[in-house]
């Protein structure tokens, strides 16, 4: 007799302002005790509106998650809910009702740990799983996707639950299966004219075999091909002389263009990478750039030494640093991160090479020449 398993959520509205700020603060992890008491208000609750849920299996952890937590590739989350659960019922050798207290001091790579690095948002996740016999199984999935929508809510008392335990404000609380949750992600990005975003993310949490390749907005290209989305960086002197920016005639501000270009790269990046969608980085000319790991470096020949400061700073005011170009005798290097932790380790490159605080420059733009090159900013003057 085969078995099967039926992840769903208890999605949570909450206040998110507490979890930034001054003093921030996280969601609790209930102790054993309030775990099973958490585990018995969600199982009254189901069997409200499915009075046999009791026949199966159900393992809940005692933690709150982020959409894009519970949104990874292959459902971690509920793949390790899953194994817990596993083990219980074969040593009951019966349907079991399991809650799982998460150990506060547990690593945080632990697959039911939730993400350090996530800051919890407007909605949280309580993932709940199920398990028993397959055709009962697929038959109850089925009925979940019609008739949460309209009795889905929690009661009061499970909502009063779940402030008490995890000490948060609950706004309103209700029963969602994954599906609804991946048909919101996907409303979400396509509201926001991300749609492409959305193919890449469904395909790896899908962890679909296919291969894939999307076109944003403006032209950046990324693919997703065994289980890791590839994506193709133009610098700027790519994008203003071959991509998409020499296409918008002489008058163009690519300044202000090439900045777009970069904030919506930067989107699809954060994006993936807060999902845990694995990324590798291309870039369009290998003949002059080198990925390094968070950040590419471009080296660009002078026949002569170019003038210039020697460190400068292309930025834009509402995207950040762009690119940073450093002057190394006839050589011109421009650094350009490539995920939120690039910009640490460019620095951390530029420092090597020796290059002092004096000859450093911010325009607060990008700066470039006429035949659309990054070049650095006018040497700083000197007291």
């Amino acid at each position: 007799m085969t078995s099967g398993s039926l992840p769903l959520l208890v999605t949570i509205e909450t206040d998110p302002t507490r979890f930034h700020g001054v003093r921030p603060i996280r969601p609790s992890l209930p102790g054993p005790a309030a775990c099973e008491q958490l585990l018995s208000h969600v199982l009254i609750d189901l069997e409200k509106i499915f009075p046999d849920i009791g026949k199966f299996s159900i393992a809940m952890p005692g933690a709150l998650y982020d959409q894009t937590q519970i949104l990874r590739p292959r459902l971690p989350v509920f793949r390790a809910l899953e194994e817990k659960l596993s083990g219980q019922a074969l040593r009951a050798g019966d349907a079991v009702r399991w809650a799982h207290a998460l150990d506060p001091a547990a690593p945080a790579d632990h697959p039911l740990s939730p993400d350090p690095d996530v800051l919890p948002g407007l909605m949280l996740n309580l993932p709940v799983i199920l398990s028993g016999e397959a055709e009962p199984i697929e038959s109850l999935s089925e009925s979940m996707e019609h008739r949460f929508l309209e009795e889905g809510q929690l009661s009061a008392h499970a909502a009063k639950a779940l402030e008490s335990h995890f000490g948060i404000a609950v706004n309103h609380a209700r029963f969602m299966t994954v599906t609804d949750l991946r048909a919101m992600l996907k409303l979400q990005l396509e509201h926001f004219e991300f749609s492409g975003l959305w193919v890449l993310l469904d395909a790896a949490i899908e962890g679909t075999e296919d291969t894939l390749s999307v076109e944003a907005r403006g032209g950046q290209s990324f693919r997703y091909r065994a289980g890791k989305v590839h994506c193709r960086f133009e610098t700027f002197d790519d994008w203003a002389r071959e991509g998409h920016g020499a296409r918008l005639g002489e008058d163009a501000d690519l300044a202000a263009a090439y900045a777009e270009w970069t904030r919506e790269y930067r989107q699809y990046v954060t994006t993936l990478e807060a999902h845990g969608v694995p990324l590798v980085h291309h870039a369009t000319n290998e003949a002059r750039c080198t990925v390094a790991g968070d950040h590419l470096l471009e080296v660009v020949q002078h026949p002569a030494r170019p003038k210039g400061a020697e460190v400068t700073e292309h930025a834009s005011h509402d995207v950040g640093v762009i690119a940073v170009t450093v002057l190394d005798g006839r050589r011109q290097l421009n650094y350009y991160p490539l995920s939120s932790s690039g910009l640490n380790s460019l620095h951390r490159a530029i420092r090597r090479l020796g290059a002092g605080p004096a000859g450093f420059s911010y325009p607060g733009t990008l700066i470039y020449d006429a035949s659309g090159r990054l070049i650095a900013d006018a040497a700083p003057k000197t007291q």
